[in-house]
């Protein structure tokens, strides 16, 4: 494929946790991928939830909210500001 052919449909900066070994942990905030601007962030941990358990009703959230705009550990803000050059980035 050429580089015109490659288009990014979504962008993330993922920003781990303090304390955490692995990402597992982290908060995901989304960024326009033609502004780049980051939008509300959300965490992933129950993407990791294992067991037939956490199937049941009510145990694992399947859906998380965009409801971040610090980064928890420290009150960073986050939401509104912009990655330099993004569409730069993409090409």
């Amino acid at each position: 494929p050429m580089p015109e052919d490659i288009t990014a449909l979504s962008c993330v900066f993922r920003a781990g946790r303090q304390g955490a070994d692995t990402d597992h942990s982290s908060i995901l905030f989304d960024v326009d991928v033609a502004t780049g601007q980051f939008r509300g962030g959300t965490t992933n941990a129950h993407w990791y939830r294992l067991g037939l358990w956490e199937t049941l009703p009510g145990r694992c959230p399947w859906r998380s909210t965009h409801g971040y705009t610090h980064h928890p550990d420290g009150e960073i803000p986050i939401t509104g500001k912009t990655v330099p050059d993004i569409q730069g980035m993409l090409k």
